[in-house]
């Protein structure tokens, strides 16, 4: 299976993989929905590759804070982050954030130099004065499989992507001890590709991006 890996391989190493090689067991509609929706949804944060990292850039509006995440496209957001070039602090610890700045005070207005990261929005603080330029680095979803012959984006996530898909199916159907058989051949597989990744990762941030 090496180097190959399109969608219809990878439709059966997950039949293989949870036992389930007949389409009386799991149709070819529900597999393939549940390979996508691994792929879509979970995959990029399971590995966080390369290929899916990404500046979101938005420009503030004076006195906003709140700013709406694209979850059709963002899975998630991390540091580095900027403000006009100026680095911002993305912060994910809600009571962090709100000792610092409750939400019942007034702030005086000017350039933002902490974000929240809330889920489905980013709160920055001080409220803006003006507009600025905002990038914060991101994780971006991948394109659905939708024809036998698409493959993903890189090739080699194949194997992540039929481990990660079989392990959704198999918990769906309370096998514990199979659950466990492959959440470490995921795990494995997931650290084979995490040492390129985190060095990918490191040169790109180290990269200047205004």
């Amino acid at each position: 299976m090496a180097d190959l890996w399109n969608f219809g391989d990878i439709q059966e190493e997950v039949r293989q993989l949870c036992q389930r090689k007949s389409s009386y067991q799991i149709s070819d509609e529900k597999l393939k929905k549940e390979i996508n929706r691994y792929y879509f949804f979970k995959f990029p944060l399971d590995l966080k590759p390369l290929e899916l990292f990404d500046w979101w850039e938005f420009d503030t509006v004076a006195s906003q804070t709140d700013y709406t995440i694209p979850e059709s496209t963002i899975v998630t957001l991390q540091n580095p982050a900027y403000v006009d070039g100026y680095p911002l602090e993305l912060q994910f610890n809600r009571q962090y954030f709100y000792r610092r700045f409750p939400e019942t005070a007034t702030y005086v207005e000017k350039r933002p130099e902490i974000a929240l990261f809330d889920g489905t929005k980013v709160i920055l603080m001080n409220p803006p004065d003006r507009v600025y330029s905002v990038k914060i680095s991101a994780f971006v979803r991948p394109l659905e499989l939708v024809s036998d012959f698409d493959k993903p984006t890189m090739e080699g996530w194949g194997p992540v992507i039929v481990t990660g898909t079989a392990l959704e199916i198999i918990k769906q159907y309370g096998d514990l001890q199979r659950v466990a058989e492959v959440q470490a051949l995921h795990d494995e597989r997931i650290s084979d590709l995490q040492g390129n990744v985190s060095q990918q990762l490191t040169d790109v941030r180290s990269i200047p991006r205004w």
